[in-house]
């Protein structure tokens, strides 16, 4: 038996089903027999590709990635009480609102300081204890002063916190505290508003980031918790709802008084964890083994028997947790190794300052593909791998799919046109911060290599031409003739084009001086040579779409070919280096690759990981005959802490500076950097001719934020005035709510689950969730719901993402959110416990759980008498 948390759908419905399984210690189905290799392989059984476990039983991967704290940025959240006290006892009235605001000087008292006199106090108050990420910024910092800090132990008492009245220490590198470990708002060197754009710019001297408590157990031998046993709420004479309050004090008068302008808790999901698992009697091994054990049983009672991608905390914790883990995807990301100037061989990036359109010096996304025909490729991957160390619990996800650009993508521009389209000659790469000693790009130099080949005249009898040789693979002339000529001229009548030589018309090409996009040599070709017509969209260079000239279809069958070796190439190296050094099957994160990609990797890899819909999905396996895991990335921000919305009071347009401001006085903008925003109640061709033709683009990016005021380039009056709705543009549009995420999951796994291919065989081998968490709304990037849990690590389950501050059944806190969020959970675990019935493995239908769950309204253990509060629990098996 073992506890859940049940959703509150769950809680109505007795109606729910139990698919008990009879497991291995890796989660495989012990009805499910196939070959016992003691390691992790793909293999068909019956009708059906599975990943059998190293204990020979086969398994449908249910993954979560990110099951871990170390990602994710950090969060926003006002506090919950904010209060000065100056030193006749005076208070002010609640600050929150001001605290949470960036705007400037408004957490002060009526002298207009913020603290000033001895005697003169701030309270900062929280229903929940959330007090190791608390960010400060002020207009002013404070000179001559001191603060002594002390946190509640109930009514009317107070301790010093951490027994010196100091601070546990900071949140980042970048913060700051004195040299004797003291805060008086007196230093910093953290982020704060640029005072052009109002997202987040760096080392800012007035802003910091403070840790009041931290873990006790690394540094005063003691219970393995965060926040010492006598923290309890407290009630203020000002606020009768008891909260936990820090407050700091001033025991020495300030020359120059602090000015706060915004304190709130800026705590991200790693902070969540130790403030809810560093609890007293936590494991011996401290609070992130608490978390990862109880990780594992809320996975297994949602239906998850794997951790996912980048789930390095529970990988590391796991070990400490016996066979009562998880097995887990470990992910390396070995061709960006290769090119960092950390590595001993550095693997140039074919695409770096790659362009369009050709020769403009306008740069196409600069993303990462490894030079893979470098002849230190090989053993640099060869190298890296054998660095690694995995063990029975794991298998190895080799590449990150963002790495494999030009590869993994329908989307992504054509690798074998910005192959053909570079510079070979490649000096440095700025983006890595190395030089080359060795300037040749190769692939540029294989790609030369395999059409000399190609277009080789039947009586040429130069050797071959396989992925394997090393370019340059021939010789070339200066003033080609004889059949290397003929094989110039071939190429040039199949091309449409006229170079004149295979390499640079002039200068060197080892030296730099050679004639790249000036010259008639093949290599000096800069894609203009190809690109069709020529004042083409460059948006047309996608794989999906097509950039040669119709009446030379030579041009895109040769460069969809050379693709096809690149990838032969890449996967065949990759593969290699994981079978020769680990017991671990080769898996390649494709999202959703072009025909030549995934034929060139599929003799060589095991089973692709990809995100794609079922037809997609069928083409790939129906080319390669390798099965697939689907990844998911749906979220659901407007019903999350990502959300951001609001209502139009005032709009107006600046033509001098082409800027829109829209203002919403119940506006929170707090995202670090610019996101797109949508008009949801504008009609669908509003921007397609309609009313808003001049403002251009449905979702305009955010230029500037001021907390309740942004600006968008561009006169987007024609959205209309006040009482027009906005909000930030969602990953997923036409997801509204927690439960409607849930069945698009379960829908587009289900679409997938029992595809077949042109063998008959079903492909799909698992599916993986991206991630355990939402990223925190200070990201730079990724600020989405994409998490089953939110930044405090309550599970989107009806009851704990909400703002009913209460604990679940193992007393950890849960609740205080902005907003009650929906249910995700219930109908997403029930649909997941279901799978091997709907693989049609088990051959019976489920039976109904009778057993109903019980739950249990109980105030917090330490009797605070807190508003709403919650616990709900449950027992079932599983």
């Amino acid at each position: 038996m073992r506890k859940m948390f049940w959703s509150a759908a769950l809680l109505a419905c007795l109606g729910n089903f139990s698919y008990a399984q009879s497991l291995d210690q890796y989660g495989g189905n012990l009805s499910i027999v196939g070959t016992n290799t003691g390691a992790w392989h793909a293999e068909k059984i019956g009708n059906r590709w599975f990943l059998v476990t190293p204990a020979g039983h086969g398994m449908f991967v249910v993954a979560l990635s990110l099951v871990t704290d170390t990602l994710g940025g950090d969060h926003h959240r006002a506090f919950d009480a904010v209060y000065l006290q100056d030193a006749s006892g005076n208070f002010t009235a609640g600050l929150g609102r001001p605290a949470e605001d960036p705007l400037k000087s408004d957490v002060v008292m009526g002298s207009g300081a913020t603290l000033r006199n001895v005697g003169d106090t701030i309270y900062i108050g929280s229903l929940l204890p959330s007090f190791t990420g608390v960010y400060f910024w002020l207009s002013q910092l404070g000179v001559g002063g001191k603060i002594t800090w002390y946190y509640s132990k109930g009514p009317n008492s107070w301790a010093l916190l951490q027994g010196t009245g100091k601070p546990y220490g900071t949140l980042s590198s970048s913060g700051k505290l004195n040299a004797d470990g003291s805060y008086y708002m007196d230093v910093g060197d953290y982020l704060a508003p640029d005072p052009v754009t109002g997202f987040g710019a760096g080392g800012n001297p007035n802003a910091n980031f403070i840790r009041f408590f931290g873990p006790k157990w690394r540094y005063l031998g003691g219970d393995n918790s965060v926040y010492p046993a006598d923290f309890v709420p407290a009630a203020l004479s000002m606020d009768p709802t008891p909260k936990f309050y820090v407050k700091g004090v001033v025991t020495q008068a300030f020359t120059t008084a602090p000015i706060l302008n915004q304190l709130v808790d800026r705590s991200g999901y790693g902070d969540a964890v130790m403030s809810k698992y560093g609890q007293p009697n936590t494991l011996a091994n401290g609070y992130h083994t608490s978390w990862a054990q109880v990780q594992t049983q809320r996975l297994r009672s949602w239906g998850f028997n794997t951790a996912g991608y980048y789930s390095y905390r529970y990988m590391s914790e796991a070990e400490n947790l016996g066979g009562n883990r998880l097995p887990d995807e470990a992910p390396a990301k070995l061709s960006d190794w290769a090119m960092r100037a950390s590595s001993p061989y550095h693997i140039k990036n074919v695409i770096y300052r790659s362009e369009c359109p050709p020769g403009s010096g306008k740069l196409t996304w600069q993303s990462k593909t490894a030079d893979v025909f470098d002849s230190g490729y090989a053993s640099t991957i060869n190298s890296e791998v054998k660095s690694l160390s995995l063990n029975s619990w794991e298998f190895l996800i080799p590449e990150e799919a963002d790495d494999l650009f030009g590869l993994n993508s329908l989307s992504h521009e054509h690798l074998g046109y910005m192959t053909l389209a570079v510079n070979p000659y490649r000096s440095d790469d700025t983006s890595f911060g190395v030089t080359y000693t060795d300037p040749r790009l190769y692939s540029k130099y294989a790609l030369r290599d395999f059409f000399r080949y190609r277009y080789r005249d039947p009586s040429d009898p130069i050797a071959p031409w396989v992925f394997s040789n090393t370019p340059p693979f021939y010789s070339y002339s200066s003033a080609p003739s004889g059949l290397e000529l003929t094989a110039l001229n071939n190429l040039n009548a199949a091309w449409g084009t006229s170079y004149t030589v295979w390499g640079t018309s002039s200068g060197d090409l080892l030296s730099g001086t050679n004639a790249w996009g000036t010259g008639t040599g093949f290599m000096d070709e800069r894609g203009k040579g190809v690109f069709y017509p020529a004042n083409q969209s460059c948006g047309n260079l996608v794989y999906a779409k097509q950039f040669t000239n119709p009446s030379f279809p030579a041009v895109r069958k040769d460069l969809d070919d050379f693709v096809e070796v690149f990838a032969a190439k890449h996967a065949s190296g990759i593969c290699a280096a994981v079978k020769g050094n680990t017991k671990s099957p080769c898996l390649m994160p494709y999202y959703n690759p072009p025909d030549p990609a995934a034929k060139g990797a599929a003799p060589y890899v095991d089973f692709f990981w990809m995100n794609a819909s079922a037809q997609d999905l069928s083409r790939v396996y129906d080319i390669g005959g390798k099965p697939v895991m689907k990844a998911d990335y749906s979220t659901a921000d407007p019903d999350s802490a990502d959300g951001m919305s609001g209502v139009i009071a005032a709009i107006t347009y600046d033509s001098a500076r082409n800027r829109t401001i829209i203002y919403d006085p119940n506006l929170r903008y707090i995202f670090r950097a610019g996101w797109p925003i949508h008009f949801p109640n504008l009609p669908a061709d509003a921007f397609n001719g309609g009313q808003c033709a001049w403002g251009k683009y449905p979702a305009p990016k955010v230029q500037a934020a001021f907390w309740n005021t942004i600006e968008v380039d561009g006169d987007y009056r024609c959205v209309g005035g006040a009482g027009t709705v906005f909000e930030k543009r969602p990953h997923h549009l036409d997801l509204r709510t927690q439960a409607q995420r849930a069945q698009k999951m379960i829908g587009d796994l289900d679409a997938a689950l029992n595809l077949k291919g042109l063998d008959g065989y079903h492909f799909l081998m698992g599916w993986e969730h991206w991630g355990l968490f939402d990223n925190g709304a200070m990201q730079w990037n990724e600020t989405y719901n994409f998490g089953l849990v939110t930044p405090r690590d309550n599970a989107y389950d009806g009851v704990e993402a909400a703002q009913a501050v209460g604990k679940d059944a193992d007393g950890r806190w849960i609740g205080g959110e902005d907003r009650d969020y929906g249910d995700l959970i219930g109908p997403l675990s029930n649909y997941l416990k279901s799978i091997y019935y709907r693989i049609q493995w088990s051959g019976t239908p489920p039976s109904p759980d009778t057993t109903p769950p019980t739950v249990s309204m109980t105030a917090p253990a330490d009797g605070a008498n807190l508003i709403g509060t919650a616990a709900v629990s449950g027992t079932a098996s599983d």
